[in-house]
């Protein structure tokens, strides 16, 4: 089972947890320690979390409010370990977005709003979403193979992916399954220039590839 799919007994979230879940990644691991290095954090998380910050500060998202304390003193900074919000008023919070995200929304189904990629399995969101990204930017196959591009680009997001162990290290065994689901082409062959490709496309489109591809070559 989806790893998010369990948070969805919780009926109140924090705002570290909302945001992580809304940018599609199980924050169970996070503490105020991991959460303060970049490395830990899926794209998209910091505005998110920020504007959830600002909704609850405007009164525009209602919350069970905890401040931080310095030197025994309260300050203004809402704590964003701490402050607690409604499952249905993050729904109905992130329904009204202007961009759609994971298990939040109203209509959702526990895992994210219908049709969007929180309801793949994770292995198969990653390969859309590497072959999504490799096929509408011609510069990540200069000079690579298909499952070379693949490759890289599972490498570099990685983290937000869960392609990593729990002791930082890549999930290879895992990474070169996605490769194998996300490659159009397995017979090999490097794609040496930007125009060998064709225009970008949308997750739901079929990519037709010209027969003018290079030579194979191993990878």
């Amino acid at each position: 089972m989806n790893p998010l799919a369990y948070w969805a007994l919780c009926p109140t979230f924090s705002i570290v947890q909302a945001a992580f879940l809304f940018c599609g990644r199980d924050p169970s691991h996070i503490d105020r320690h991991s959460e303060a290095q970049a490395q830990y954090l899926p794209d998209g998380y910091v505005p998110v979390r920020t504007a959830l910050v600002n909704a609850i500060s405007r009164g525009l998202l209602p919350a069970e409010v905890r401040f931080e304390w310095y030197d025994n003193e309260r300050s203004d900074t809402i704590d964003v370990h701490e402050t607690q919000i409604a499952r249905k008023d993050l729904d109905r919070f992130f329904a009204g977005a202007p961009i759609a995200g994971h298990f939040f929304g109203e209509g959702g189904n526990g895992l994210g709003p219908a049709g969007s990629n929180a309801q793949l399995p994770p292995k198969l969101n990653a390969a859309l979403r590497a072959w999504t990204a490799v096929t509408s930017d011609p510069l990540l196959l200069r000079g690579k193979s298909p499952k070379q591009a693949l490759r890289t680009w599972l490498t570099a997001h990685a983290l937000e992916l869960g392609l990593r162990k729990r002791d930082g290290e890549l999930n290879e065994a895992g990474i070169e399954e996605i490769c194998k689901v996300a490659n159009w082409k397995p017979e090999g062959g490097a794609t040496p220039t930007p125009s060998a490709m064709p225009a970008p496309v949308q997750e739901d489109d079929f990519v037709q590839y010209g027969a003018d591809l290079d030579d194979e070559l191993p990878f």
